[in-house]
């Protein structure tokens, strides 16, 4: 007992007592740190179907699929395969485009099925490009963003193509066409 009184009064254990409440409330904050990164949902597997918007299907597996290439480089290259959440869908829903004049509006396909082996970022993001070629020339994309948060997704689709009308060339979107999704 007379031990457990001297080192209470000695000074330098005296300062190191003072510190403990700064290292508790240090602790707090990681933890609450640590609670608020579990709060966010891994993306659940399976089959996912439209709720409103777009209305296309896609599955979300488990498994070894290609990284995002970069959606604002053309040549941009897929990352390396690595394990993951992995989109996957064949799907090519129509779109209308909407064109500049004497074309106001155009039947389109989103080439969502280009997209499939993707793999989603570790917080359930994907944001990738489908370039449509003539030659070497880009003619088009396919843009699909996309949050897969638990068993809930959502995002939009954006569909660009040129159109000619035999003399002037013309660049037609469909803008960003939201969508929920659910699984099950």
């Amino acid at each position: 007992m007379t031990a457990r009184r001297a080192v209470q009064s000695d000074p330098g254990t005296a300062r190191q007592r003072g510190r403990r409440p700064i290292a508790i409330a240090a602790a707090a904050v990681v933890t609450l740190l640590a609670v608020a990164a579990v709060a966010v949902a891994a993306p659940a597997t399976g089959a996912f179907h439209n709720k409103s918007g777009l209305a296309f299907s896609f599955s979300i597996k488990k498994g070894s699929c290609e990284g995002a290439p970069d959606p604002s480089n053309p040549s941009a290259l897929a990352g390396p395969k690595k394990r993951g959440y992995c989109f996957e869908t064949t799907a090519t829903p129509a779109v209308n485009l909407t064109c500049p004049a004497p074309a106001s509006s155009v039947a389109g396909q989103a080439s969502l099925d280009e997209l499939t082996g993707i793999r989603l970022s570790p917080s359930g993001m994907l944001v990738v490009k489908d370039y449509t070629y003539q030659g070497t020339t880009i003619i088009g994309d396919t843009e699909l963003s996309l949050k897969v948060s638990g068993k809930k997704a959502s995002g939009f689709v954006d569909v660009t193509a040129q159109g000619s009308n035999g003399t002037t060339s013309y660049n037609c979107d469909s803008g960003q066409l939201a969508f929920t999704a659910v699984r099950g």
